[in-house]
């Protein structure tokens, strides 16, 4: 995996920030996949659509769109969540955080970030949406 290489603890700033950089262009080919303003509003337009009236007319067919929203939130927060974790990653580096702290900070993410990957990867976004 890419990312095995971003578990050895960096050494200095500049190491950690590289570090950051990779994991976010992992992340950022994740929401190449799985654009999130797309899932926003495809979330938006499902909740919508289950405040009609005819909604339960089919009941299989609103089983089938429960499902796929549920699948899009899912989506849509977990990848909110790691774009807010990298950003909070990038200021405590900024801020000076201990190296050694900061490292553990960006395992728990990378771990966050390989999990939610091997979620996702198996929907392709015509089925998330």
């Amino acid at each position: 995996s890419p990312l095995a290489s971003l578990t050895r603890a960096p050494r200095t700033r500049k190491q950690a920030r590289a570090q950051l950089r990779t994991g976010g262009e992992h992340l950022a080919g994740l929401l190449g996949t799985h654009p999130v303003e797309s899932l926003r509003r495809d979330v938006e337009e499902a909740e919508a659509q289950m405040s009609d009236v005819t909604f339960w007319d089919d009941p299989n067919q609103a089983q089938r769109r429960l499902v796929r929203k549920a699948r899009q939130q899912y989506a849509l927060e977990a990848l909110e969540k790691l774009i807010a974790r990298r950003e909070a990653l990038h200021r405590a580096l900024e801020q000076k955080l201990r190296l050694r702290d900061w490292h553990a900070q960006l395992m728990e993410w990378l771990l966050e970030l390989h999990l939610t990957e091997a979620l996702l990867t198996p929907l392709s976004h015509k089925e998330v949406t």
